[in-house]
């Protein structure tokens, strides 16, 4: 095998792992759709990153809400994803969404996320495609 072929197999192998690991995250947040929704209230809300950039700055939220009676607080906007595109507002009554088998799973956002795992998925099958089409050219060049 010549090295073209060999890097663009290697390259969809680490893909489907990537997204193996990925699809693990959207199944996931594709169930919390399915969950129970409660009225919760966000405690604290912020912004980190670099003062005075739009980009590399990202929204946070704190956010605590009741379920049975028991009280249960979170930061975790999305499966797998902590930080939010929405500003949301100390002191504004939201919907969480929460894991009825475990209340202290919850989530605000139910929208499928795709965090850098996705992203290295991604970018392995454009290298593979790459050295495809690399080591294509190469064998059909010298016909």
């Amino acid at each position: 095998m010549k090295a073209p072929w060999v890097a663009a197999l290697i390259l969809v192998l680490t893909a489907v792992f990537f997204f193996t690991c990925q699809s693990q995250d959207w199944r996931k947040a594709d169930e919390t759709k399915k969950w129970p929704t409660v009225t919760g209230v966000v405690l604290e809300a912020w912004t980190s990153g670099t003062p005075g950039r739009t980009s590399g700055r990202t929204k946070h939220c704190r956010y605590g809400y009741t379920v049975q009676e028991r009280q249960y607080t979170s930061e975790q906007i999305a499966i797998n994803y902590d930080t939010t595109i929405y500003d949301y507002v100390k002191g504004s009554k939201i919907p969480v969404h929460y894991n009825p088998g475990n209340p202290n799973d919850a989530v605000l956002e139910t929208n499928l996320v795709m965090n850098r795992t996705g992203g290295w998925a991604l970018t392995s099958l454009t290298l593979a495609a790459f050295f495809f089409l690399v080591g294509f050219a190469s064998d059909y060049s010298k016909k």
